[in-house]
């Protein structure tokens, strides 16, 4: 969600001539203006804007149209919000500016708010009733998005993975619930997870209707040993494709390590591998640095819980798909749960 508010309010900003930076002394500048954008900003409001005056700018996730005027009226020394939540808005016309730092990869939103009032969830209350952007608009982003890609050939897979959200220490969770969450993640193995110790939200059900009755230390106690069973079942997984090659797509250098790249394979694990030069074709000995954007292919030698490890081979692309050899392809068995 917040990725694409980001693309949207950016879009937006934008096209009224303002640019980004990355530059640190540009904080330092007089006219500097603090904002808040997103679904917190209406739940944070009276104490950032006004109790503790943090911010100059506050808009709610409907009221990115409105953060020029906002800003107008912050730079004439007024501080101003606006968190109005809206039964309509989708951007549906707000072509979405995605300026991640890799810059290789975008999300695309289909639909705004929620209608599922779970009991502890403050989304509902926080960003507004569901909305579905038209069909159009969202086929319109794609295309936009696709056109920026040089012969891109649209393809799927079957390989799937699984994730999940978890939270402990909800409302009445005895330990027997805690132990079956715990057996449901050995089950199910799941590549991804989320998980968070419960606390209280404000206009939720649970706020108004239900006793936080699991003590502090306990959420802990058991959020810890979910994330200590969930590490070893993701890193089984993952160990599961040690041996195989896959199409990486390369988005930076490594934070660790300027001596290796990071990128993602085809269901979004993170694939890290050394710098190297590499042939585009084999029959060809020409070798070619590998640069983020690049589809290269790698031959995963080791894995943890978070990430695969391995030697890149060769350039490629997935219009190549169909010509690689099958033990080139990472079969949907090697990542069964």
């Amino acid at each position: 969600m917040n990725v694409s508010d980001t693309a949207i309010a950016w879009s937006i900003l934008q096209k009224a001539r303002y640019s980004w930076t990355h530059e640190l002394c540009e904080k330092h500048k007089a006219s500097l203006k603090i904002g808040v954008l997103g679904c917190m900003a209406e739940r944070l409001k009276s104490k950032l804007l006004e109790q503790e005056k943090l911010v100059d700018v506050l808009a709610g996730p409907d009221a990115y149209r409105d953060l020029l005027r906002l800003l107008s009226l912050a730079y004439g020394g007024q501080r101003s919000s606006d968190v109005l939540l809206s039964l309509e808005e989708t951007y549906a016309d707000v072509m979405a500016v995605h300026q991640t730092p890799e810059g290789h990869s975008a999300f695309v939103s289909i639909m705004h708010g929620c209608d599922s009032i779970c009991s502890y969830c403050i989304v509902p209350f926080t960003r507004g009733r569901e909305r579905s952007r038209p069909l159009s608009s969202i086929l319109e982003e794609v295309r936009m998005l696709s056109d920026q890609v040089k012969g891109l050939s649209l393809q799927y897979s079957a390989i799937w993975i699984l994730s999940s959200d978890f939270i402990t220490g909800f409302c009445g969770e005895t330990e027997e619930d805690h132990q079956q969450r715990l057996s449901l993640v050995r089950e199910v193995g799941y590549n991804v997870g989320f998980l968070f110790a419960y606390s209280m939200r404000k206009k939720t059900h649970a706020y108004h209707r239900l006793q936080d009755d699991v003590p502090a230390p306990v959420k802990q106690r058991r959020l810890e040993e979910l994330i200590s069973v969930f590490r070893e079942e993701a890193a089984k997984v993952n160990m599961a494709v040690i041996g195989s090659t896959q199409l990486v797509l390369v988005e930076r250098e490594s934070k660790r390590s300027s001596e290796e790249l990071c990128g993602r394979n085809e269901i979004n694990v993170k694939v890290i591998f050394p710098k190297t030069d590499l042939p585009v074709q084999p029959e060809k000995p020409q070798m070619v640095p590998i640069t983020p954007g690049d589809y290269v292919l790698v031959k995963i030698t080791s894995a943890n819980s978070q990430c695969l490890r391995g030697h890149a081979l060769i350039h490629s692309s997935l219009n190549d798909r169909k010509t690689w050899p099958s033990e080139h392809l990472l079969s949907e068995q090697t990542i069964s749960c």
